[in-house]
C-alpha cells in the first residue's frame, strides 16, 4: 500500500509540474488516448452525439491534448467549412492583439477615437458596445459592401446600452481595424495570430475596401477553428510567446451584459457566457456559429469541445438546439466524473472519498460511479487507480 501512495503522490507532482506548461499552437495538435473515463466518455457520445442529422466534427481535448476526435456524414480532419459566427471571437481576439499593441485605443472610449468620420453618434456608442451588441445600431441590408461612412451612420434606436445580436455592427469593427492598424483582420491575423495558431492561408470573405467580414465569412477545419479556444486556455501563451494578454482574455470572457436567454445569459467581447457563476464550470464560454460550430471552453479544466456541422436551412434552428443540449447536459458534466472534491484534479483526495463512500455507506452521487453500473463500490476505486497509474492493486 505505501508502494502505491508513493506513485499516487509522484504522478501528483509530475501533474502540478506539467499544468504550467503551455503547447505551442503552432503546430499540430497532440493526442492522448489514456484519458481516465474514455468508455464513458465514447458511450455518451454514442448516444448522443452520433446520430445527429448534421453533425460533421467533434473534438474533445484536455490538458491541452486531444482525447477524442470523431467525423460524421462525410467530413474528414481537413475538411475546411465556413465556422460562421466564430468568426467574431476570432475578430474580438484581433482588436485584443491591437489593443495589446498600442494600435487602438481603450475600447471604453468613444468611436470617435477610433474613426475620422463627422458623425454625431460616434460620440456615444463605444468600441465596448460594439463588441458587446449593445451599440445600438439598426442593421443595414447588404453590410459587406457598405462604406465605413454608412456603417458608422447608419440609423439607431434610442443609444446604445441593449443587447441586439447583429452582424453589421460586427463589421465596422473590421472598419476600426482597418482604419487603426492600416491593415485588413485578415492580413492582421496573417501576421499576429494565425500563424500562432499553426492557421496557414484561411479564406475570409471580405468586401467594401477588401476589408474582411467582422459578422462571419472564416473558412476553417475544425482542428484550426479549436486552437482559438485553447490560445484562451493557455492565458494567451503559444509556447513561451504570450500573444494576446490575460487582461484581454479577462475582460473578453467576463458578462458584460445580459442577452436575456438560457442558459447563455451573459455576453462579452463577441463571446458567449453561460450561466455558470458559483459552480463547477465558473469561468467557461462559448465561441459560437449557426448551425452548430462550437467552441465550449473552461479554462480551470483545460478542457475544450469543438464541433462543426453542415447547416441545412430546413432545420438548421431545431438542430443546433438539439446539439448544444447535447454538449450542455451530456457530454460536458462527463468532465466531473471522478473530482469529488471540486478542486479540479482527479488524484488521491478523490480516491480517498469514493473509498471512505463505500466504507460510510453514503448516498449514491454520479460523480463517483465511474463505471456508470449504478452502485459506488470497490470496481469503481480500482478503476480510478489503474486509470491514473496503469497498475494493478
Amino acid at each position: 500500500m505505501k508502494k502505491v501512495l508513493y506513485h499516487l503522490i509522484t504522478f501528483i507532482l509530475i501533474i502540478n509540474v506539467l499544468d504550467g506548461q503551455s503547447n505551442d499552437l503552432s503546430v499540430s495538435w497532440e493526442t492522448d488516448t489514456d484519458f481516465i473515463f474514455i468508455n464513458h466518455l465514447e458511450n455518451v457520445i454514442v448516444n448522443n452525439i452520433d446520430s445527429l442529422s448534421n453533425i460533421a466534427g467533434l473534438l474533445v481535448s484536455k490538458n491541452g491534448s486531444i482525447i477524442f476526435e470523431k467525423y460524421y456524414n462525410g467530413s474528414f480532419q481537413e475538411e475546411i467549412y465556413p465556422v460562421f459566427s466564430v468568426t467574431k471571437s476570432f475578430l474580438s481576439t484581433i482588436v485584443g492583439q491591437a489593443y495589446d499593441m498600442g494600435l487602438i485605443p481603450d475600447p471604453n472610449l468613444p468611436m470617435s477615437n477610433f474613426l475620422n468620420e463627422n458623425i454625431d453618434y460616434l460620440n456615444n456608442v463605444t468600441l465596448s458596445n460594439l463588441l458587446t451588441m449593445t451599440s445600438g445600431y439598426i442593421p443595414i441590408d447588404n453590410y459587406l459592401n457598405a462604406t465605413t461612412y454608412e456603417l458608422a451612420n447608419a440609423s439607431y434606436w434610442y443609444g446604445p446600452g441593449s443587447f441586439f445580436y447583429q452582424n453589421p455592427a460586427c463589421h465596422l469593427i473590421s472598419h476600426v481595424i482597418f482604419h487603426n492598424t492600416g491593415l485588413s483582420p485578415y492580413y492582421f491575423a496573417e501576421t499576429h495570430l494565425f500563424p500562432k495558431l499553426g492557421i496557414s492561408n484561411p479564406y475570409w470573405h471580405f468586401g467594401w475596401n477588401y476589408i474582411n467580414d467582422g459578422g462571419n465569412g472564416l473558412w476553417l477545419n475544425l482542428r484550426d477553428m479549436s486552437k482559438l479556444g485553447q490560445l484562451y486556455i493557455q492565458d494567451g501563451y503559444s509556447g513561451d510567446s504570450q500573444i494576446l494578454s490575460s487582461e484581454w482574455i479577462e475582460q473578453a470572457t467576463s458578462s458584460a451584459v445580459s442577452t436575456g436567454l438560457q442558459p447563455l445569459s451573459g455576453y462579452g467581447y463577441l463571446f458567449w457566457i453561460p450561466d455558470v457563476q458559483n459552480t463547477y464550470f465558473e469561468g467557461s464560454f462559448f465561441i459560437m456559429g449557426t448551425g452548430g460550430q462550437n467552441i465550449f471552453v473552461s479554462p480551470k479544466h483545460k478542457l475544450l469541445i469543438a464541433t462543426h456541422s453542415y447547416a441545412f436551412p430546413e432545420d438548421v434552428t431545431i438542430y443546433e438546439n438539439k446539439l448544444f443540449y447535447a454538449l450542455w447536459d451530456y457530454i460536458i458534466p462527463t468532465f466531473k466524473l471522478g473530482d469529488l472534491n471540486n478542486d479540479t484534479l482527479l488524484n488521491i483526495i478523490d480516491i480517498i472519498k469514493i473509498s471512505d463512500s463505500i466504507i460510510d455507506s453514503f448516498d449514491y452521487f454520479e460523480e463517483a460511479d465511474l463505471n456508470n453500473d449504478g452502485i459506488i463500490d470497490v470496481q469503481d476505486v480500482n478503476i480510478f487507480v489503474n486509470s491514473l497509474l496503469k497498475i494493478d492493486l
